[in-house]
């Protein structure tokens, strides 16, 4: 993933754990979905070094 996803991944969750405390849903939604991409950008990269 590299250090620049590992950052963005640090940052989705720091989000995550502010807009519990704060109750902001937009940011809980948005990081939600950020941690999501990353994910399925890490699957399809899987899938493809695999069918190297």
């Amino acid at each position: 993933m590299g250090i620049r996803g590992t950052i963005i991944l640090i940052a989705a969750l720091l989000t995550i754990i502010s807009s519990i405390f704060t109750g902001d849903y937009s940011g809980f939604r948005q990081a939600i979905g950020v941690i999501v991409l990353i994910c399925i950008i890490i699957a399809v990269s899987a899938v493809l070094k695999r069918d190297e």
